[in-house]
């Protein structure tokens, strides 16, 4: 297990890889894919699509 810096660690897609805007308090949504989600989980997906190096199949929420 790494270390990983907690910046910034939710403003990329997880399902896209752009840039998310935050849409309301820790609430994120992507402007290419309309992929949305709290922060936290979105920091989880990441950790474990870079950990296990498999693309995650992600609903629309």
């Amino acid at each position: 297990m790494t270390y990983e810096d907690p910046s910034f660690s939710s403003s990329k897609c997880p399902k896209c890889d752009s840039e998310m805007e935050e849409v309301s308090y820790r609430y994120f949504r992507c402007s290419s894919c309309n992929y949305e989600n709290d922060r936290d989980a979105i920091v989880i997906i990441e950790f474990i699509w870079e950990e296990f190096s498999e693309p995650l199949d992600l609903p629309l929420k």
